[in-house]
Formats: structure tokens, sequence, C-alpha cells
């Protein structure tokens, strides 16, 4: 079998399987017919309710903007647990050499 395929297609194809990520044409094309299943399950954008604007959608909620940023403050903070001590314990997890927070 024979598909007829724009060259700049052709071209992605064989970078792809030029990389490794495909063992073979035969593997490309299963992966994008199930990319393809998938993606026909999918909304359509004329079935998505239409964009509305922030404001409109706070007052269609009922909600409006917050007059006092001290409602927006959390007490969830471990006590004697540092923020730099947080931010230290990222940086390693994340395995980067950026400077330390003491």
């Amino acid at each position: 079998m024979q598909i007829e395929v724009s060259d700049e297609t052709g071209n992605l194809v064989q970078t792809l399987l030029a990389s490794g990520q495909f063992s073979s044409a035969g593997e490309f094309i299963a992966t994008m017919a199930k990319y393809a299943q998938r993606i026909q399950t999918l909304p359509r954008a004329s079935d998505l309710p239409e964009h509305v604007e922030a404001d409109q959608l706070a007052q269609q909620q009922g909600v409006g903007p917050i007059a006092d940023p001290e409602a927006l403050r959390a007490d969830f903070w471990p006590e004697g647990e540092s923020v730099e001590a947080f931010v230290n314990e990222i940086r390693e997890r994340r395995g980067q050499d950026a400077p330390r927070v003491r």
C-alpha cells in the first residue's frame, strides 16, 4: 500500500524514524492511528461553550474583586519550618546547582 504525503510530511517521518523514536514505519503508522482515534473523541470547538470574559464569568459566579489582600492569607506553614529550608529542599530534589538561600 502506498500513501501520498507532502514532501514536508515525508521529511518529518524520515526525521522521526532516524531519531530512533520509532523502530519502524509500521510503528509510526500504528501510533498515528491510535492518536487519530483519540482525537476523534475530543469535543469539537462548536460543542464547547463560547468564550466568556473574566469579569463576565465572575459576575455569573457571584464573585467580585478582593477588597482586602489579607483575606488571601493562609496560615498553613508548619511552625519551625523556614521558607529557606523549603526552597533548598526543592532545589536539592531538582538537582539544581543554584545558590542556596541562607
